[in-house]
Formats: C-alpha cells, structure tokens, sequence
C-alpha cells in the first residue's frame, strides 16, 4: 500500500478517535506493511480518488484461529452506503480460514 493511502488512513482514524479508540501511527504502518488494512477508495467525477473508509484487522495466531477488526472506520459522507459491510466482507474472503 502506498505511503499516501497510509496517511489517508490515518487521517480519518484521527478524525474518529473518540469513537474508535487510539491507535498508534506505528500500529497503521504495520498493519499496511502486512498487508492488513482494507480500503474503501472512490474516484470522483475529476478522476481523483479519495478514501472512504478502512478496515484494519489482524489474523491471530491462536489455536482458534480468528480475525480480529481492530478499527472499522467509513467518512461521514459515505455512510449509509454498504461500505461497511463490502469492507467486513473483504476481510472475510481474505481470512476464510478464520472465523
């Protein structure tokens, strides 16, 4: 994932940190790094892309073997549009091993 789409992750995950909780700028990077975040990316009329929504989540290694999401974070202004569950399904078809 390119270092931009991290920053756009960021970005929004600061803007929702109330409801979200804190998490690490390191804790993104490492989660893009495995290849653990999800996007939601829309390209406007101009042709631009921007970000409207992310799912960050981490495979557990335990024996039970799960998915975790760990943030679950949709702009304001893409709400009520299925993001989120295209966002869920993503991770689920990327972890279908998991539970």
């Amino acid at each position: 994932m390119p270092p931009w789409w991290v920053e756009k992750v960021i970005e929004l995950g600061d803007k929702h940190r109330n409801k979200l909780g804190h998490l690490p700028f390191a804790g993104f990077y490492a989660a893009a790094e495995s290849h653990n975040i999800v996007l939601a990316v829309r390209t406007q009329p101009d042709g631009s892309e921007d970000l409207a929504g992310y799912c960050l989540y981490a495979p557990t290694v335990r024996a039970d073997r799960y998915a975790r999401l760990a943030h679950l974070c949709v702009a304001e202004d893409a709400r009520g549009q299925g993001v989120a569950g295209r966002l869920v399904d993503v991770v689920m078809d990327r972890c279908a091993d998991r539970q």
